[in-house]
């Protein structure tokens, strides 16, 4: 039996199952050819193929190894031809084609025993000459092609340990100048971490406004910083900047945003409550941390909540304001002894409880203490913040207290079991707390609200004695509506900028509160009244010229504190993002209506009188007899504030001074 078959040159051969013999019409090398033809042809297609794409990849290693490889082929197919033709030995006929493929220094191709091997030689040379040059042009395409993405702020940050903003808007600059502030001082969790902005905003421009910060603390050589284009919700452009390695990352909300410049920071930092975009971002960045296994801890921050009490609490206690800011705020650098320091010399710090000390009450904690201000501690089992406790209040092991320290953040904290000037200083505080006259609320206030009351909101809910007056005119400011308002009478004015920022520019907003300033002291100045001024600003310039023209009046009748919530926010920002604790603090202090405030008291209603003079522990242990932590004294009617005594300090109380202390006088 036999079959047929036919191929595809038409011709056909016979298989007979009984004797099997193959008839050929054709030589078996043209068989052969016709046979694997096909195959070389598929294999060229292939060969072709993946080397365009490999020669192609967007990555060099790629590039590069597939180069190498083909370098390898040349030298080793070099060296089998050269061996043939010279009879050298292997190893010495690789290395011969490997110095002349790559032109290296030294190599000939003249001398040669014989021409075929001289020829072989610069045939191999010629092709080595077109292998080099491709590997140099790829090299310094390579080179150029990252440079250039390092100049345009494309290429790729390997960082760890960094702090990372994300968005840019107002508050970019001054945040930015906390953190170069904060970094110049060693023991700082910021110190010596490089900087990253990623935003969708020129790259020159970020760096731009950048530069000037550096510029302001003279830090430009010492400092690290990048600026990156890109969207903070896409996983590529965080990834360019290695936000999974980031130690800080801070996501501000974006600059189209109006009226809502609360910031956020994640791993300790601040998030939105309200923007759908910024959350979408934060959805991104927290997806992206967990994928890395990162630990995550997020805490809110609302920017308006925080400015309005203030508002509230300067306007009936001068000097509010000023104090926080210069807790809060890090100050530009100085150098003494050849240690770089900040102005800020006064700072919240958490001192952690050591088992020698044992379990014991917080009266016992904060006599321990003998260099700072003790104001509450936070317990190690719920991280909850005790501040202001009562001294019977239970302190263990591995329980923070909180202090308030003046002096460089690397300063130590002197603690001591030996209660030293306490023994004493409490038991004159008792016998003085026992004898005064406890009228502990703050005189009355009279304050004028120069626009609607709906700007305030509840910030105003827990004030004591305070009465309020609000313009309804169609232009508050004005000097008719300030004198039928009550202007002469009022002990506070509050000039909230808020509807000039939004209907007009920033510019104009400062100048309209500067006007009012100096209408209300035109209004006042045949009278022997102060009047205290707090109003928003945009500019730290418009506090300047302020100071600068009341400083130059003969008679002045006002002083004033202008709040700029960028810079107040900012200083938040910086200092939860280093140590997640202050929110608790800064929550219950600037934000809630309910709990502890900072109050600035005569010092009469601490059982104090004019020409006394009394150590520092007397005023804090009589303090903590009527329910108060002290912070510290302000002289010359406040205006000059001394934050974080030492206990052993001794104090002349002269007319006009007070206490600064936190307390819930309203409880």
């Amino acid at each position: 039996m036999a079959r047929s078959f036919q191929r595809q040159t038409g011709r056909v051969f016979e298989r007979h199952s009984s004797s099997p013999v193959l008839v050929w019409d054709q030589t078996p090398y043209e068989t052969f050819l016709k046979a694997v033809q096909p195959h070389i042809l598929a294999a060229r297609r292939w060969l072709v193929s993946n080397f365009q794409r490999l020669a192609n990849s967007p990555s060099f290693a790629v590039r590069a190894c597939l180069l190498v490889g083909l370098s390898c082929v040349n030298v080793f197919m070099g060296a089998i031809i050269y061996k043939m033709v010279s009879g050298v030995p292997f190893h010495i006929a690789a290395f011969k084609v490997y110095a002349t493929v790559f032109a290296v220094p030294g190599a000939d191709v003249t001398i040669e025993d014989s021409l075929v091997s001289t020829i072989t030689l610069n045939i191999i040379f010629l092709v080595g000459l077109l292998v080099f040059a491709v590997l140099l042009g790829m090299v310094g395409e390579e080179v150029a092609s990252h440079i250039n993405s390092l100049r345009s702020g494309k290429g790729h940050l390997h960082l760890s340990g960094h702090i990372v903003l994300l968005n840019w808007n107002q508050q970019v600059v001054p945040v930015i100048s906390q953190i170069v502030a904060a970094q110049t001082c060693v023991n700082h969790p910021f110190h010596g971490r490089p900087i990253v902005v990623l935003a969708e905003r020129d790259r020159d421009l970020m760096m731009s406004d950048i530069s000037d910060v550096f510029k302001r603390y003279g830090t430009k050589k010492t400092m690290e910083v990048h600026a990156r284009h890109g969207k903070p919700y896409r996983v590529d452009d965080l990834n360019l900047i290695s936000a999974s390695q980031a130690a800080y990352i801070l996501l501000m909300y974006p600059i189209s945003v109006v009226d809502k410049s609360d910031a956020e920071a994640l791993k300790a930092a601040t998030v939105p409550d309200e923007m759908d975009e910024a959350c979408q971002q934060l959805d991104v960045v927290q997806h992206l941390l967990r994928a890395e296994g990162t630990h995550i801890q997020i805490v809110r921050l609302s920017e308006k909540s925080v400015v309005d009490r203030l508002i509230a609490q300067t306007a009936l206690q001068p000097g509010v304001v000023s104090i926080y800011l210069k807790i809060l705020r890090h100050g530009k650098a100085n150098v003494r002894d050849g240690e770089i320091f900040l102005k800020k010399d006064t700072a919240f710090r958490w001192v952690s409880i050591d088992e020698e000390y044992g379990s014991t009450n917080y009266a016992a904690v904060r006599r321990l203490f003998h260099g700072c201000q003790v104001l509450g501690y936070v317990t190690a089992e719920d991280d909850l913040l005790h501040l202001n406790p009562e001294d019977e209040c239970p302190v263990h092991p591995g329980d923070q207290v909180l202090v308030l320290q003046k002096g460089r953040q690397n300063l130590d904290i002197e603690i001591s079991q030996d209660e030293g000037i306490y023994e004493g200083a409490k038991k004159r505080a008792a016998s003085r707390v026992e004898h005064m006259d406890k009228n502990l609320e703050p005189p009355g206030v009279n304050v004028l609200m120069a626009e609607s009351p709906q700007e305030v909101g509840p910030s105003w809910g827990r004030t004591l004695h305070a009465h309020f007056r609000y313009l309804a005119f169609a232009d508050p400011l004005s000097p008719e509506a300030l004198i039928e308002g009550g202007v002469e009478t009022a002990d506070a004015v509050v000039v909230l900028s808020t509807m000039f920022q939004v209907q007009q520019l920033v510019a104009d907003s400062d100048r309209m509160v500067l006007s009012t300033m100096f209408q209300v002291q035109q209004l006042v100045a045949d009278s022997d009244r102060m009047v205290h001024i707090v109003a928003k600003a945009s500019n730290n310039n418009t506090r300047k010229v302020a100071k600068k023209f009341f400083k130059q009046l003969q008679r002045r009748n006002i002083t004033f504190e202008l709040l700029i919530p960028d810079y107040l926010t900012s200083a938040i920002l910086t200092q939860v993002a280093s140590e997640p604790l202050v929110l608790q603090l800064c929550h219950e202090l600037m934000m809630t209506p309910d709990g502890n405030e900072l109050y600035i008291l005569e010092i009469e209603q601490l059982g104090f009188s004019i020409g006394e003079l009394v150590l520092v522990a007397e005023i804090m242990e009589a303090g903590k007899l009527l329910q108060m932590s002290l912070m510290g004294y302000a002289k010359r009617g406040g205006t000059k504030q001394c934050l974080a005594p030492e206990p052993s300090h001794e104090v002349l109380l002269e007319a006009g001074d007070k206490f600064v202390v936190v307390a819930d006088l309203v409880n």
